[in-house]
C-alpha cells in the first residue's frame, strides 16, 4: 500500500508539460485501484491462513484424542471416527489452503501379512496411519 502511495505522489509531481492534469488523475486512479486490489488479495490470503490455522488447531486436538485410544485395536467405531476426522481435515485444507496439502495429508502406510491376523479390515485405518496424519496436521499449523 505504501508503494501505491509513493507512485501516486510521484505522479502528482510530474510537470504539466509531460502529462496533462487529466492524464495524471487517470493514472493515479489506475494505480490506486491496482493497489487496493493487491491489498485485498493479501488481506484475504492472511484471513484464509488464520482460519486454516484456527480450524486445524481444533482438529488437531480431536486427532490427538483419537490417537489416545491406541490401547485398543482399531475397530469399526474408531475407524469411523478417524475417517470423519480425516474428512474434516481435508475439507479445511481444500477450502483454506491448496490441494497440495491434501495430497501431503493422505499418508498411507504399508499393509503387511500380520494385519490379516489382527482382525483389522484392510480398508480400516491403522494406528500409525492415524498418528502420521496427526503429525502432518501439526506440520501444517507451523507452516502456515
Amino acid at each position: 500500500m505504501l508503494a501505491t502511495l509513493a507512485i501516486i505522489a510521484a505522479l502528482l509531481a510530474v510537470p504539466e508539460q509531460v502529462l496533462t492534469p487529466h492524464q495524471i488523475k487517470i493514472a493515479c486512479a489506475i494505480v490506486g485501484v491496482f493497489g487496493l486490489l493487491v491489498t485485498g488479495v493479501k488481506v484475504y490470503s492472511a484471513y484464509k491462513r488464520n482460519m486454516a490455522r484456527s480450524l486445524l488447531a481444533d482438529l488437531l486436538e480431536k486427532g490427538r484424542a483419537i490417537t489416545e485410544k491406541t490401547f485398543a485395536p482399531v475397530d469399526a467405531a474408531i475407524d469411523k471416527e478417524a475417517k470423519t476426522w480425516a474428512n474434516s481435515v481435508e475439507v479445511v485444507l481444500g477450502k483454506y489452503l491448496d490441494k497440495t496439502y491434501i495430497v501431503r495429508f493422505r499418508v498411507e502406510v504399508q499393509r503387511n501379512a500380520m494385519d490379516a491376523f489382527s482382525g483389522a479390515r484392510p480398508e480400516w485405518f491403522k494406528w500409525d496411519e492415524i498418528q502420521m496424519r496427526v503429525r502432518e496436521v501439526e506440520k501444517f499449523i507451523t507452516e502456515i
